[in-house]
């Protein structure tokens, strides 16, 4: 088995195996958004990334622009943009997260 495994890759068969086993781990564990979820200024998930407010890593982005370090001022029901959304270090490996509604 090694012996085949490098003989594909002198032929370059093993590299795009190897990126389509990537690719669909990433679409099994990919993260989405709490579906609806916005702040208490109405401000979505896409907001938050596109304006910056947030890094993926759940910190205040360059973008945030107040004083207060934490997003938690503007969470609604208990919940900030670093639980709900992706971006800014939240969101759920699965489609199945329930509305807060």
């Amino acid at each position: 088995l090694i012996k085949q495994a490098s003989r594909f890759d002198c032929s370059g068969m093993l590299l795009p195996l190897i990126l389509v086993v990537v690719a669909l781990v990433r679409q099994v564990h990919a993260c989405v958004d709490f579906p609806s979820w916005a702040d208490i200024n109405r401000l979505s998930c896409g907001e938050y990334v596109l304006r910056q407010f947030c890094t993926s890593n759940g910190t205040v982005g360059p973008g945030w622009g107040i004083d207060i370090d934490s997003l938690a001022i503007f969470a609604i029901d208990g919940v900030s943009a670093t639980t709900a959304c992706c971006g800014c270090g939240g969101g759920s490996s699965s489609a199945c997260v329930h509305d807060s509604d």
